[in-house]
C-alpha cells in the first residue's frame, strides 16, 4: 500500500513548521546545520560524480542512520550509479552543409552547436528533411512525421508547437523520451533543432557557451533517450537560412507561422549534413542514498512511500525535486515537491561568475517540471503552493491540495513568468551598465 495523502501532507506540514521561526531553537539549529553542510560553498554544487557529491551522500547516509532508518541500497545506504560523461573537442569537430558536391563549413558556436545529451557518432552524413515542430501527439491526432520518409535521414525542426495543442502535451511529446520513440520508429539518424529567438529567454550568444560543458547520460542503455540518434544539433535562427537555402522557404516565413501558433509545412531540404565529432569520454561513478523506515504497526507496516529525486538546477546547481505517490479515498495521486522555484532574490541571474548557466538551468527546470505527472504540488516553503490558504480549507470539502495536472501547470506557469520578468529586468540593467 502507498501512504495516504493526508499522512504525506501532515508529515510535510510538520517538517515545514518545525523549520519555521516559531519552532524551538534546537529544531531551528538542527535544520540549519543540514543547510550549512549540504549547501555551503565548499560543496561546489555537489556535481554528479564529484568528490563533493560523494561527501554529501555520505553525510545524508549518516543522518539517516542517526534517525534510525535502515540501509536499503546494494551497498549499505549508498546505491552506485554510473554515468557516461562527454565533452566535445571543437577544434577537431565540424559541421558541413553539402549541396551538389559543394560543402559549406558552419561555424560552431555561431551557426550551430553539437549536442552531447545524446551520444554522437564519430562521423555522420545524411540528407536533411524539415518536419515542422517534430511533434507527434496521438491525443490531438497531430503528427509532423506522417507521410514523411525519415529513414536514414536527419530531421530538422523548429522548437515549439501549434497553439491548437495544449502546452502540457507540447511539453510532454517534445521531451526526448517521447520524441525519441517516434524518431526511432521512423528510422531517423539525427535531429536538428532551430532555436526560436522569441521564446528563448537566453540569447544565443550566452546559451551557446554551454556547448563546451560536460554532458552525462546513464550507462544503463535502457534508461537512455534517443539511442537511435547519431547526431543532434541546435541551430542559431539568425543563420538558419543556410539550412533552408533552395527549399523555397525562409526562416522569417516559418517563424511567423510559429508566432501565430500555426502548423508548419514539411519538405525535403536541398542539402545533406556531414558531421565529424571528436568527444572526450569518461565514466563517472555517482551515488543515490536509499534508506527505509520499517513500520511498527502490524496492520500498517507494509505501507510505504517511495521518494524519487530529480535534479532540477537553478536555485543551486544541485537543487533537487522529489516525487512520490500517495492515496486518498482509494485513488492514487502523483505528488511533486520542488526543492525551490528559482534562484534566491539576492542571487545574480545575469553575469553570475560562480554559476554562469543559472538562467539556462532555471528555464530548463520549469520545462522539466511540466513533464512530471502531477496531481498535488507541494514545496520546500509554504508560499510556493499557497499552503496556508489550502490548509485552512482542509476537511471542508474536496481536498484543496489535489489540483490535478492543470493546477500544477498553473503553479509552474506563475513561477516561470516571475522568473522571466526578473531575468528581463536584470538583462536590461546589465545592458545599461555595459553601455556606460
Amino acid at each position: 500500500m502507498k501512504r495516504p495523502l493526508a499522512c504525506v501532507l501532515a508529515g510535510l506540514t510538520a517538517l515545514l513548521f518545525s523549520a519555521s521561526p516559531t519552532a524551538s531553537e534546537a529544531d531551528g539549529k538542527r535544520w540549519w546545520s543540514y543547510v550549512e553542510t549540504l549547501a555551503n560553498g565548499g560543496m561546489q554544487g555537489r556535481q554528479t560524480g564529484s568528490p563533493e557529491h560523494r561527501k554529501a551522500a555520505e553525510y545524508v547516509a549518516s543522518q539517516f542512520q542517526q534517525a534510525g532508518l535502515k540501509p536499503a541500497a546494494v551497498n549499505g545506504y549508498l546505491q552506485p550509479v554510473k554515468f557516461d560523461a562527454r565533452r566535445i573537442v571543437e577544434s577537431q569537430s565540424s559541421l558541413d552543409l553539402v549541396r551538389e558536391g559543394r560543402a559549406e563549413r558552419l561555424v560552431l558556436g555561431e551557426d550551430a552547436t553539437i549536442g552531447l545529451r545524446t551520444n554522437p557518432a564519430d562521423a555522420v552524413e545524411a540528407p536533411l528533411v524539415f518536419a515542422g515542430y517534430g511533434l507527434s501527439v496521438p491525443e490531438m491526432k497531430f503528427d509532423d512525421f506522417a507521410g514523411v520518409d525519415l529513414k536514414g535521414k536527419i530531421v530538422v525542426t523548429i522548437a515549439g508547437g501549434p497553439s491548437s495543442i495544449p502546452g502540457n502535451l507540447r511539453a510532454h511529446y517534445g521531451y526526448a523520451t517521447e520524441r525519441g520513440k517516434f524518431l526511432a520508429q521512423a528510422g531517423a539518424v539525427g535531429l536538428v533543432t532551430i532555436q526560436n529567438p522569441k521564446t528563448s529567454d537566453v540569447p544565443w550568444a550566452r546559451s551557446s557557451l554551454a556547448r563546451l560543458q560536460e554532458s552525462m547520460s546513464l550507462v544503463d542503455p535502457s534508461l537512455v533517450d534517443m539511442k537511435s540518434i547519431r547526431i543532434a544539433v541546435t541551430v542559431n535562427a539568425a543563420h538558419a537560412d543556410k539550412w533552408l537555402a533552395g527549399s523555397g522557404h525562409t526562416i522569417e516565413e516559418l517563424l511567423a507561422l510559429v508566432d501565430a501558433g500555426k502548423a508548419l509545412p514539411r519538405f525535403p531540404l536541398k542539402a545533406s549534413l556531414k558531421a565529424r565529432v571528436k568527444v572526450e569520454r569518461r565514466q563517472v561513478d555517482s551515488q543515490n542514498v536509499v534508506a527505509a523506515l520499517p513500520g511498527s504497526d502490524p496492520a500498517l507496516k507494509d505501507e510505504y512511500v517511495v521518494l524519487t529525486a530529480h535534479l532540477t538546477p537553478g536555485h543551486t546547481e544541485g537543487n533537487t525535486t522529489w516525487t512520490l505517490k500517495a492515496t486518498e479515498d482509494g485513488k492514487t495521486y502523483d505528488v511533486v515537491i520542488p526543492g525551490s522555484i528559482g534562484p534566491n532574490a539576492a542571487t545574480a541571474v545575469v553575469n553570475n561568475k560562480t554559476y554562469p548557466q543559472i538562467a539556462e538551468d532555471s528555464l530548463f527546470t520549469y520545462k522539466y517540471l511540466r513533464i512530471l505527472p502531477c496531481d498535488v504540488m507541494l514545496g520546500s516553503h509554504t508560499p510556493f503552493y499557497h499552503m496556508p490558504e489550502k490548509y485552512a480549507k482542509l476537511g471542508k470539502g474536496p481536498n484543496p491540495f489535489i489540483g490535478g495536472q492543470q493546477g500544477c501547470l498553473a503553479d509552474i506557469d506563475g513561477w516561470e513568468q516571475a522568473f522571466k520578468k526578473r531575468l528581463a529586468a536584470d538583462q536590461s540593467k546589465a545592458s545599461s551598465a555595459a553601455a556606460q
